[in-house]
């Protein structure tokens, strides 16, 4: 990825720092959603474009709370999906980013709670990385783990991160 790139991932990382002031919980889920987003992109060797793509929507992608909050009272996956990709929209475009990466990021923050189809490798990994952080934010039970093993993940480096968190059962434990 070109400085220029990534000149733009870190002011948005600093716009939505700013977007979710006072909201700290917020700020360190997206940003360990994007450390997780952007390494598994690296190591599965995602094409720039994809990985800009990636890891901007993992910074972007619960922008959608806030306004869920106010309007619906709740911030259940399916209301961030439906108010997100506006807000994502005219954060990404204040900041530079072109209309192609803008579409797209937008996209998935409108299907970041989407499970099937997966819809590309960005799709996926912004999947991924999102169930890890949940994973450990929420306290899942075994069984979500193990759901979210066989359901969620398919790259090898997604599940290699899972698995090093929360190494699967042998039949002899």
């Amino acid at each position: 990825m070109e400085l220029k790139e990534r000149e733009q991932l870190d002011r948005l990382f600093l716009a939505m720092a700013e977007y979710e002031k006072g909201v700290p919980h917020r700020i360190a889920h997206f940003a360990k959603v994007h450390t997780y987003a952007a390494l598994i992109g690296r190591q599965e060797g995602l094409p720039d474009r994809l990985q800009l793509i990636t890891e901007a929507a993992a910074l972007v992608h619960d922008i959608g709370i806030r306004p869920s909050l106010e309007k619906y009272r709740s911030s259940a996956g399916k209301y961030q999906q439906i108010e997100g990709p506006a807000p994502a929209g005219e954060m990404l475009t204040r900041l530079g980013f072109s209309d192609e990466v803008t579409r797209r990021v937008c996209w998935l923050v409108g299907h970041h709670h989407t499970y099937h189809p997966v819809e590309g490798p960005d799709h996926q990994i912004l999947l991924e990385a999102d169930f890890l952080v949940n994973a450990m934010e929420e306290a899942m039970s075994e069984a979500a783990i193990r759901t979210g093993r066989e359901k969620v993940f398919s790259t090898k480096t997604g599940l290699a991160l899972l698995d090093a968190m929360y190494p699967p059962k042998t039949d002899s434990q």
